[in-house]
């Protein structure tokens, strides 16, 4: 038997959130949540890309994150050296909304980030080293 969702109305916009025994096993929780969703259902996750700039490997992950907010980090050696947020309220309440305009926004500002970086406009503490 599948569980019933909760829905939360208000600040979390209309989500479902559901709770699952821990003996479903992390492997059918995906195929759990379609079933409940419906076998076209997906979830707007966001982008994770490794950048080379001036010899150092840097993380960039874009992600969705509630309250309709887009947020960009980028990481060193797993430390956070930069962020970037921005809203996608505007586009929520529109009718233009869909999911796959929420990942074209995703897209854009996570390619944005990238490029800054590649451009030299943002700048990173530098590297600690190490004491001989």
């Amino acid at each position: 038997m599948l569980p019933e969702p909760l829905t939360i109305r208000g600040d979390f916009l209309g989500c479902q959130v559901f709770f699952l025994p821990a003996a479903c096993g992390a492997g059918n929780i995906d195929r759990i949540l379609r079933r409940i969703l419906g076998a076209g259902a997906r979830m707007v996750t966001g982008f994770n890309t490794d950048v080379q700039h001036d010899g150092v490997v840097l993380h960039v992950e874009t992600e969705p994150r509630k309250g309709a907010g887009i947020e960009t980090t980028v990481y060193r050696l797993g430390a956070v050296v930069h962020k970037f947020k921005s809203s996608y309220r505007a586009l929520l309440n529109s009718r233009d909304f869909s999911d796959e305009e929420l990942m074209r926004r995703l897209e854009t500002q996570h390619r944005h980030v990238i490029a800054r970086i590649r451009a030299g406009e943002i700048k990173f503490p530098s590297p600690l080293s190490n004491p001989s």
